[in-house]
């Protein structure tokens, strides 16, 4: 029997966006709605970013406050629309390695927390890992206020990964 694995967690939320993303996205770069319109065979996606985008695409295209930032064809930042209920909904975001610590994530978080807030929402979630710099960063340069610090468990249904994952576990906490 495997023992469920802890991560520290921390929730943000936000009821007003901070950062004056408008206008700010650089020349080359195109903001794109996840919704009922966007050709996904026209884009190029990094594989970090299909996996983690994949499996919920239908349900972020009906919800439409997904966003993501093209740079020519490839994607390079991608927000989850993770859940919505009620007014209150989260977001989770992705940018590939090689256009992180330039902005654009924040400007991309900013541009669908907006959206969020001036649609049918009142406030929107982020979680990140404890030790995540860059999502907390980017969750505080948006507008994002530390809610509450939590624990999260998992536990991986095969026995390989769930001993690979204790392991990075142990290395990052």
């Amino acid at each position: 029997i495997r023992a469920p694995l802890p991560s520290r967690r921390i929730h943000f939320t936000c009821n007003k966006v901070a950062l004056d993303w408008r206008d700010k996205i650089p020349e080359g770069y195109s903001l794109l709605s996840v919704d009922s319109k966007l050709d996904v065979d026209a884009l190029e996606f990094p594989e970090d970013i299909r996996k983690w985008m994949e499996h919920s695409l239908e349900d972020q295209k009906k919800r439409g406050f997904s966003k993501c930032l093209v740079h020519g064809n490839s994607v390079v930042v991608w927000i989850n629309a993770d859940c919505a209920s009620g007014d209150e909904c989260e977001i989770g975001i992705i940018t590939t390695e090689d256009y992180r610590r330039r902005g654009l994530g924040a400007l991309t978080a900013a541009a669908a927390v907006d959206y969020c807030l001036n649609s049918s929402y009142s406030l929107v979630g982020w979680h990140s890992d404890h030790g995540n710099a860059g999502s907390i960063g980017v969750a505080q340069k948006v507008g994002f206020v530390k809610e509450r610090d939590y624990v999260h468990y998992i536990c991986m249904f095969s026995e390989a990964e769930h001993f690979a994952e204790s392991g990075l576990r142990h290395f990052y906490n």
